[in-house]
């Protein structure tokens, strides 16, 4: 609270809250709280001010004062200021800024280390400097003058003195009258707006005056405004004179009260009304304190007059405040304000202590406490001693026990009470009190220790009164509880825990005050537990701390199995536990200590055997896992036990005795029950009929009880009684053993009674005969077995169905032994003994016997067997598995056999010496051997293709088993790749040596051949360019041949003799040997062996560049040799070549010292910096850097003033060869500069620079030329002669041109080098003289003064001369011999020249390694051909004038070889020439790829290429001709009819003429047949035709051969073609018949058919289009399923997948698809809900139910008044031409119900017509509410929804012939017309023909009332067989009396003939359509007929009326 806002000081000061009146000491007390809100007209503070700032004390709690209006509140009568309206003279923040939500004074702070106090800007009538609060600008303002309040104040008061004529408007033109708007110059923005002033200022020393004396007379303002009112008031009462002065004086008054508001610069006295400590800071309450802080002081009289400066001044209006903080003691006296010099009053004060803090808190146990704070003053300011008063709770403390400080801010105690929490205490000084809080020191929680429900706590500061102790859980507010006790030391406590705590961090609160937190862990302790039902159930559980305060209960029984909570608090929880049983059941909450219960213990009541010999067990809790035993046997199993546990059924043990009973649940025993057990039998053992031991095996069989007494027991077996032997019993049964005499027989009754109990009757047989084998003797069969009886006359053997009576076979009791005819089938043996047959037949498989065998061939064809039991039909005429197996599981095909012989086909690709033959019929085996023919060689390749390895041998008998043929070159085998009936191609074995050949068939070996293996070199290793010995790596490197004997090897490098030394064989893959030095690529190695080579090129390896250094002359000079360091550089130096990179044209000189790692060369004259490679035998290195030192040569001279000077030399480049600049630079002696350096053009020799030589003078001056970072020195001579030029002719006549050569030829001398030349001087500047061809070489031409100043070298490069070349070259490279002159290797220094020779100029091609001799010049041609090639001489770039020519070769052919099964061929020779293909052509349309080298050439064949001679033309000159017979490639055959046919053959070079026009020798063989009548329709080479004969082929050879060359097949082979199946006659689904198959190429002898991979029986080959089969049509899941169908005629056979479709029916109008219904197989239509009819277009609503009728044959449907009936009415026999043979009448027959379910609704009736036909009916009733489909006969009925089904079997019908049939007749009945909807309706009927005039499907009358429809399926079952009816058709009449009429149709359903049986199967349903309309509303009035009529036409005329009328 502040009390910047004073009441009068008259009011009294409040007491403190609970304290008496602070007693009066001569000053006035501050206003208490709550005082009354200022008077009327009291202004409010300004809006928008700020807060203090932050670091000062804001003001009290409730500023402003309570009862102050709150913000935009006014105090009633008084107006608001306008918002943003400060106090003249002050700047208001702008509009917008956030304000305060309450109304603040202004605030002027100074003194503050935070503070930034606000300027004090005065805004008058003058622009001032102020930042803008709108754009933040600082800116100067603009003025503006507008008429504001003042002129209209001024104004108002003239007219109230009556200058209302114009006078009164005066003041609008007086600018100091006027507000004054202070704006900003950049956003335009308003920043303040001062008020008029002038009258303002005059009137405000009024206003002082009146001012001072209202302050010394004691009357305020505010006094005088109410004085003015009254005046007012007076006025209206009186109407004096005296009134209206005191009028006028009174709004005086007002104007300058209005002039206050105003000026705001305080002129009046400060006075202090009240003095406040807040906090640290006092705070002084007045008015006029002004508002200049700085003008402020404040002075404490009795304080050695102190005077301290404001913090903070407020002022709002006249009431101010100052606010400071001391920095001293300030101590109870007086005060005063000082402000511009006028000093307030002096003010009395006693400041209000302040208690801010007490630390450290004191403990519980009570003792001393510090106390801190300010204004706690012992003294006041005069030195007496403060009345000091401190009160603790209710206890005064002792003065003797205080301590204070001298500053005022702390005081120290002792002697406090022991207590706990927050004690109110007070401080009196000098009777101002101040409360505050005393804490004691906060608990702290150290230790505690729980045990069930209690808590032990440590710690301390708990006080000594336990109920202020409680304990609180941190994360859980809801859980807390107090302490019970507390220890006399108070530093421990007990605490009950209540049952809801749970383990968390709690902490303890005394007395509200909260100690540290610690994790407390709280167990559930369980007290009590209940027992468990066995059924599981409510368990309840007590006990402490049960619940957790958000996780749901948790229960766990045993292996923690969590048991739902029903019920649960922190005491009790009750939970349902699982069915079980047993004791010492652990139950857990959560992780609680286990308590322990039980299940309750079983209990039996009663116990019941019934009949099946379970027991019912009557009690309580018979609960899991449970155990029920009599003694220590347990029962087998539980069958069943009830939900509540009370009864169970078990199965007893067979084993149980009688005696106690008893229930073991889990380890629960329940009570003893004793019972006795009823015996059971459940089986006899039998005993072979010589008697023995029987075991009777049943249930309760003991002889003793289960206490171990003995129960009395008897046996009866029949009407003996047999003895006992033993008895015993285990869990699976109890057991009688007993002897029983010998006998037969079966089904004896036995029964045993134990303690008086009888048990149910058994049965005993003596064992039945028994047959374990059957053996197959010389005469007949022996069957062995037991049991075969005692006696003869009571054994029967039977074989097939015959009986052997005893005399024609022998007897005993294990074997029989029957004598068999040679013919005898298989079939089954049995034996019959005693009336019982043999407990199984015994299969009867005769195994066959072989006599002989036919002729075999490797080919195939048809193999013979002879014997015995050759059968293939048992003797039920079924079909035995019969199969022969020829050779290795081969089978021999479509066998035949008589019984004595078995003929069969068997296929090619069998043989061997003894191939087994194996016949096997049923499951017996014979087996037998046969030889095939031995292969035989006639002819065999000389050796193997080495591009395959791959070898071809010719002869006979190779079969066509390419597994069974192996091929051997002396002892190793080779793998066969391609066969054919006369040849074979077989690849060798790796390992395979030169030797005898030979091939083995199935075994058996051929002749042999010699084969001498040609080697095959892959890859050479380990080649270097020293040389040295290297790995030929390959195949067949073979030492020794097959014999052993050593081969003959050489080995051939390039054009070198063969050698048959140098190398070493190490395998036959590796030979090592040694190869010289060498380089390049293309290395020609040939190694042969026994006189067949293989050839390889090999490259050695590629050079490497380590680094690279110009050599060095001197120290200081460069040559222009290298020397590169790398490897792989080879010995030969002519195939070495240096290359730069970027520079093609340069030449480096040729190669001077070559090791195999360093080089030395000599550079091209010119070059430039570049990355060098070396080209060794062209192969490329690797790339290096070389930077070139400059090598000086000349330098002309210059006179003594200087001048241009010419340098010249090598390698003076102005940039790099990749066009980097290289800066360059020339020093003359002095380090004096050559200026202006120019790169000028360079000659063939040099390189030149220009500059400008400086002045000097003599003869030896070391000019140094730097380029780049290399740098060359020479001398250089003032005056010296100078060359400029050589000019050399084509004879080599030279003429030097110059300067300063002197006046006479003896001045000088001309030197080449350093020879003196003989020469003509002509003038100073011209010299000539002529080169001798024998000596001079070229080198430098100076010229030399006698002075010895010499002239500047210029070379000299003469001119070569050539005249002839020696003789032709070969076109692979050749030596060329060039002679002529001047041809020198040398120059004259004696660096080798630079010599190139161009063949062809246009080419460009070298003749390379040139070495010259003066007169000649002998070079290395290229590869090339052709006649007349120029060539030309250039040394040192100088060309010879003229050129020469020379010629190559002309090539030759020494062999051509076609590759195996390609069209690409190798020509060899020599001279083909060499890379350039366009100079060389092959004839015969023969294509040229690549030449290998000039020896060796590929092409490839063209589509055109023919037998013939062969010639090579290398660029015009043409080789010999070789003939070349083309190997044919046969890529197609075509397949001709197994009936003979034209065979097409597709491939390549299958040519008939020769290329000379001639014709080829052809021949064809297909598997060993000739293929005749050779042509060909469009002779191209692709395709000849040729005819072969009748001959069923698979998988034959083809054996093309065209003049002697045998052509490639691969592995293409021939068969004829397959049969082929266009369309099929199909059967219906389940239907058996013959299918027929249409199509081509069925061809004989036998054929094998499967549809669906189930044969097709008894399969005819009609003719070559068509066969036979019949099909039992059982195949597939249902009739729409498409089957695969397999044919087999002979060797050839297809498979058509999904051809055969069984036989179906179209419906009618598909059903009027896609919505109304489903199309069946039988044609019929299934229609969907609201369908019927016979293609589902008749609508309907419900379905109708048969009504019963008369009879049983029939039914009736009712729709409405309308009756539809269907009756079996007949049954006639039908001849084969139509006639009838007899009729039987069925409408009043009499039906017998032979079977009737009512839950199925089928009843089966039975009729016997006359005592001969039987007739069945099956009548069945549908009343689903849906249609569905049933099958009959393999098809899909549609039975529709409340229908009938009809199933008719008629037996024991004799027919009159096999050939007639019988017509079973319906009759349908219904009315013709009826009426409907007022009209007669007629009735319409329509048969369903649409599959077959002779197949009615379905017969519908529709009316409009309903339909009713019958169904018939086109089958019937025909004795056990589905067949198809003969026809369903209309029947016109029975008799002549019985037809059919209008409303009267009958239908007959035709089947054929049966032996025993038919069976057909219609349908019949109804349907209503909408109900028809009553009959009464047929008939109607004329009125009401008229009725819609009148009312149209009254309408309508109305309509015209508003027309008209409108």
């Amino acid at each position: 609270m502040t009390n910047l806002d004073k009441p009068s000081d008259s009011q009294p000061a409040a007491a403190p809250q609970g304290q008496p009146p602070v007693a009066d000491q001569n000053q006035q007390a501050p206003p208490p709280q709550g005082y009354a809100p200022p008077p009327q007209g009291y202004a409010p503070p300004p809006q928008g001010y700020a807060p203090p700032p932050q670091g000062y004390a804001p003001p009290p709690q409730g500023y402003p004062p309570q009862g102050y209006p709150p913000q935009g509140y006014p105090p009633q009568g008084y107006a608001p200021p306008s918002q943003g309206y400060p106090p003249q003279g002050y700047y208001a923040p702008p509009q917008g800024a956030p304000q305060q939500q309450y109304m603040q004074p202004a605030v002027v702070v100074q003194q503050a280390p935070v503070l930034i106090q606000a300027p004090i800007v005065q805004f008058r009538e003058v622009p001032v400097d102020i930042t803008c609060g709108h754009c933040q600008a600082r800116v100067t303002t603009k003025t503006h003058y507008e008429s504001g309040g003042m002129c209209w104040l001024v104004c108002f008061i003239l007219i109230l003195f009556g200058c209302w004529l114009g006078c009164c408007l005066i003041p609008f033109g007086i600018d100091s009258l006027k507000d004054v708007r202070h704006e900003c110059p950049s956003c335009k923005a308003t920043i303040y707006k001062s008020v008029g002033r002038s009258v303002c200022e005059v009137m405000s020393r009024v206003h002082d005056m009146i001012y001072l004396q209202s302050v010394k007379d004691n009357i305020s303002l505010t006094k005088g405004f109410f004085e003015v009112l009254a005046v007012i008031r007076e006025m209206k009462s009186t109407n004096n004179s005296s009134s209206l002065l005191k009028f006028y004086y009174s709004l005086l008054v007002i104007f300058i009260i209005y002039c206050q508001s105003c000026y705001v610069v305080v002129d009046a006295l400060p006075t202090i009304n009240s003095v406040e400590s807040n906090g640290n800071s006092i705070s002084i309450y007045g008015i006029d304190f002004g508002i200049a802080i700085n003008e402020v002081t404040i002075t404490f009289s009795t304080q050695s007059l102190l005077e301290l400066p404001p913090t903070t001044l407020v002022s709002n209006g006249a009431n101010s405040l100052v606010t400071f903080t001391p920095t001293v003691p300030i101590l109870n006296g007086q005060v005063m304000v000082a402000v511009a010099g006028w000093e307030s009053n002096y003010y009395s004060f006693t400041l209000k202590p302040v208690i801010s803090i007490s630390s450290p808190r004191p403990s519980a146990l009570g003792g001393s406490a510090n106390f801190q704070g300010y204004f706690i003053n012992k003294l006041r300011a005069n030195g007496q001693p403060t009345n000091f008063v401190l009160t603790i709770g209710s206890n005064v403390i002792n003065n003797a026990a205080l301590t204070y400080s001298t500053t005022g801010t702390y005081l120290n105690t002792t002697g406090l009470p022991r207590g706990t929490g927050t004690i109110a205490s007070t401080l009196s000084i000098d009777g101002v009190v101040t409360s505050f809080d005393m804490t004691y020191a906060a608990p702290t929680f150290t230790l505690f220790v729980t045990s069930q429900n209690l808590l032990a706590v440590q710690g301390s500061n708990f006080g000594n009164v336990f109920s202020l102790i409680s304990v609180h859980s941190v994360n859980y507010p809801s859980i807390s509880f107090n302490a019970t006790s507390i220890s006399t030391d108070n530093i421990r406590f007990l605490a009950t825990v209540p049952d809801n705590a749970w383990t968390d961090n709690y902490y303890i609160k005394v007395d509200g005050q909260i100690s540290n937190s610690r994790l407390v862990s709280f167990t559930p302790w369980l007290l009590t537990c209940t027992q468990i039902p066995t059924a599981g159930g409510a368990v309840t559980i007590t006990g402490h701390i049960m619940s957790h305060p958000t996780i749901p209960q948790l229960v766990k029984i045993r292996d923690n199995i969590v048991c739902p909570v029903t019920f649960g608090n922190g005491s009790m929880v009750v939970f349902t536990a699982p069915a079980g049983g047993g004791s010492n059941v652990a139950v857990i909450l959560f992780s609680s200590t286990p308590i322990y219960t039980s299940y309750y213990s079983p209990i039996i009541d009663s116990v019941v055997q019934q009949p099946n010999g379970q027991l019912l067990i009557v009690g309580q809790y018979f609960g899991t896992p449970l155990t029920v035993m009599v003694g220590d046997i347990a029962y087998l199993s539980l069958v069943s036990k009830n939900a509540d546990q009370t009864n169970m059924t078990i199965v007893p043990s067979p084993a149980s005795r009688n005696g106690a009973v008893k229930v073991i649940i889990a380890d629960l025993i329940s009570n003893l029950y004793t019972f006795t057990l009823q015996p059971i039998i459940t089986s006899v053992t039998s005993v072979d009929t010589i008697g023995g031991q029987v075991t009777i095996i049943g249930s309760f069989l003991h002889n003793l009880r289960q206490d171990g007494s003995t129960a009395p027991v008897s046996i009866a077996f029949g009407s003996a009684a047999p003895t006992p032997v033993s008895s015993w019993s285990n869990d699976t049964g109890s057991y009688i053993v007993v002897n029983v005499a010998e006998g037969v027989g079966k089904n004896i009754p036995v029964s045993v009674t134990v303690d008086g109990k009888q048990s149910n009757q058994g049965s005993f047989s003596y064992n039945p005969p028994t047959i374990t084998s059957v053996t197959q003797s010389s005469t007949g069969i022996n069957i062995h077995g037991s049991n075969f009886g005692v006696s003869t006359s009571t054994t029967m053997p039977i074989v097939n169905n015959k009986d052997y009576t005893p005399n024609t076979s022998i007897v005993t009791q294990t074997e029989i032994t029957v004598s068999l005819g040679a013919n005898e089938k298989n079939g089954y043996v049995s034996v019959v003994v005693g009336g019982q047959l043999a407990t199984s037949n015994i299969t009867l498989e005769l195994e066959p016997v072989i006599s002989s065998t036919g002729p075999v061939s490797l080919y195939g064809g048809t193999f013979t067997i002879s014997g015995r039991y050759l059968n293939n039909q048992d003797y039920l005429g079924n079909t035995i598995p019969l199969s022969v197996e020829l050779g290795l599981n081969t089978q021999c095909t479509s066998p035949v056999t008589t019984g004595t012989q078995v003929t069969c086909q068997y296929t090619k690709g069998l043989g061997g010496a003894d191939a087994n033959i194996v016949l096997t019929i049923g499951n017996k085996q014979t087996s037998t051997f046969v030889s095939f023919p031995a292969p035989t060689l006639s002819s065999i390749s000389p050796t193997q293709d080495v591009t395959d390895d791959s070898i071809t041998m010719f002869g006979t008998n190779f079969g066509t088993r390419s597994d069974q043929i192996f091929v051997f070159i002396g002892q190793d085998a080779g793998s066969v790749t391609g066969l054919a009936s006369d040849s074979l191609v077989f690849k060798i074995n790796p390992n395979s040596k030169s030797g005898p050949a030979k091939v083995r068939v199935f075994g058996q070996d051929s002749n042999t051949m010699e084969v001498v293996i040609s080697p095959i070199i892959t890859s050479v290793d380990k080649v270097a360019t020293g040389g040295g010995t290297i790995s030929i790596l390959g195949q067949h490197f073979n030492q020794f041949r097959s014999n052993n004997t050593q081969s003959s090897i050489s080995i051939r490098l390039n054009s070198n003799p063969p050698s048959s030394s140098g190398f070493v064989v190490k395998s036959s893959s590796v030979i090592e040997y040694g190869i010289p030095a060498g380089t390049g690529k293309g290395q020609s190695l040939t190694l042969t062996i026994d006189g067949q080579s293989s050839s390889i090129v090999f490259n050695y390896p590629v050079p490497v560049l380590y680094n690279v250094n110009q050599v060095q002359q001197s120290q200081a000079h460069y040559t222009t040799g290298l020397t590169i360091f790398g490897s792989s550089f080879g010995t030969v130096k002519e195939n070495v070549q240096f290359l730069f990179k970027n520079q093609l044209t340069a030449q480096f000189q040729p190669v001077t010292m070559l090791l195999d790692s360093a080089i030395q060369v000599a550079l091209p004259t010119f070059a430039k910096n570049d990355k060098i490679l070396v080209n060794v035998s062209n192969q490329l290195s690797n790339e290096i850097d070389l930077e070139l030192y400059p090598i000086l040569k000349s330098i002309t001279s210059a006179d003594s003033v200087g001048g241009e000077i010419k340098i010249g030399g090598l390698y003076l480049n102005n940039q790099t060869a990749n066009g980097t600049v290289l800066p360059i630079t020339v020093v003359f002696p002095g380090n004096v500069p050559c200026t202006n350096i120019q790169k000028i053009a360079d000659d063939q020799d040099m390189s030149y620079i220009t500059c400008m030589a400086p002045p000097g003078t003599g003869i030896t001056n070391s000019v140094v030329v730097t380029v780049g970072q290399r740098a060359d020195t020479i001398n250089f001579a003032y005056g010296a002669p100078v060359i400029f030029d050589l000019i050399v002719s084509d004879t080599n006549s030279v003429s030097i041109i110059g300067k300063n050569f002197g006046t006479a030829q003896s001045g000088i001398t001309v030197n080449l080098g350093a020879t003196t030349q003989s020469f003509s001087f002509v003038n100073s500047t011209l010299l000539l003289f002529t080169a001798d061809p024998s000596s001079t070489k070229s080198g430098p031409i100076t010229v030399t003064l006698t002075d010895g100043r010499v002239s500047n070298p210029v070379q000299l490069h003469l001119t070569p001369i050539i005249t002839s070349v020696s003789k032709p070259v070969k076109t692979n490279g050749d030596q060329l011999t060039i002679v002529g002159s001047f041809l020198n290797p040398t120059r004259l220094d004696g660096s080798s020249t630079n010599i190139t020779i161009i063949i062809d100029q246009q080419q460009q091609q070298q003749c390379t390694n040139p070495v010259a001799s003066g007169s000649t010049i002998v070079c290395t041609s290229p590869q090339g051909s052709g006649t007349n090639h120029n060539i030309r001489v250039y040394i040192d770039g100088v060309a010879s004038p003229t050129s020469v020519q020379f010629s190559y070769i002309a090539p030759l052919i020494s062999g051509i070889v076609q590759r195996a099964s390609s069209n690409e061929i190798t020509i060899y020779g020599t001279n083909f020439g060499g890379s350039d293909l366009t100079k060389i052509s092959i004839n015969n349309d023969i294509k040229l790829e690549s030449i290998v080298n000039p020896t060796m050439m590929n092409a490839t064949l063209q589509s055109a290429s023919k037998n013939g001679n062969i010639r090579v033309v290398v660029d015009g000159q043409t080789s010999n001709n070789y003939l070349l017979n083309i190997k044919p490639l046969v890529s197609f055959i075509s397949s001709a009819s197994p009936f003979g046919g034209v065979v097409e053959i597709v491939g390549k070079y299958l040519w008939t003429v020769r290329s000379n026009g001639t014709f080829t020798e052809i021949t064809i063989k297909i598997g060993g047949l000739d293929c005749l009548n050779i042509s060909t329709t469009v002779d191209d080479g692709t395709s000849i035709q040729c005819s072969i004969g009748a001959a069923s082929l698979y998988q034959q050879a083809v054996l093309v051969t065209i003049d002697s060359i045998v052509g490639d097949s691969g592995s293409l082979e021939y068969t004829s073609l397959d049969p082929v199946i266009t369309s099929i006659d199909s059967t219906y689904f389940k239907v058996p018949g013959q299918v027929v198959f249409h199509g081509d190429h069925f061809y004989g002898p036998t054929i094998d058919i499967q549809i669906g991979d189930t044969p097709c029986t008894n399969g005819q080959i009609v003719d070559r289009n068509t066969v036979t089969c019949d099909f039992d049509s059982l195949i597939g899941s249902n009739a729409s399923q498409p089957l695969d169908v397999y044919v087999k005629c002979g060797n050839l056979d297809v498979t058509v997948e999904g051809i055969y479709k069984y036989r179906v029916l179209e419906c009618l109008n598909s059903c009027s698809s896609p919505n109304n219904g489903q199309c069946l197989v039988n044609g019929q239509c299934k229609c969907v809900g609201g369908y019927t009819g016979s293609d589902c277009s008749i609508p309907f609503t419900k379905s109708v139910t048969s009504t019963p009728t008369t009879t049983v044959s029939g039914g009736s449907f009712v729709a409405y008044n309308s009756t539809v009936e269907f009756l079996l009415s007949h049954i006639q026999e039908i001849r084969e031409n139509g006639t009838v043979v007899k009729t039987i009448s069925l409408i009043d027959a009499k039906w017998d119900i032979l079977d009737e379910n009512s839950s199925a609704s089928v009843i089966i009736y039975n009729n016997t017509v006359i005592g001969q036909y039987n007739i069945e009916l099956v009548v069945s009733s549908f009343n689903q509410s849906s249609d569905h489909i049933i099958q009959f006969a393999g098809d899909e009925i549609a039975v529709p929804s409340n229908s009938i089904k009809h199933n008719i079997i008629i037996n024991s019908y004799t027919f009159e012939s096999e050939t007639s049939s019988l017509l079973v007749i319906y009759r349908f009945k219904s009315p013709t017309q009826l009426d409907y909807d007022c009209k007669t309706k007629d009735t319409t009927y329509q048969f369903d023909t649409s599959s077959s005039s002779t197949l009615i499907k379905s017969y519908s009358i529709d009316s409009p009332l309903g339909t009713m429809i019958a169904s018939f399926s086109n089958r019937a079952i025909v004795d056990d067989t589905n067949q198809i009816v003969t026809s369903i058709q209309a029947v016109a009449s029975i008799d002549s009396t019985t037809k059919s009429s209008a409303g009267v149709q009958y239908v007959g359903i035709r089947v054929p003939s049966f032996e025993n049986f038919v069976e057909i199967d219609p349908v019949f349903s109804a349907t209503l359509k909408t109900t028809p309309p009553p009959i009464q509303e047929c008939t109607v009035s004329s009125s009401s007929s008229t009725s819609i009529p009148s009312i149209f036409f009254s309408f309508f005329s109305f309509i015209i009326f508003l027309i008209v009328f409108n």
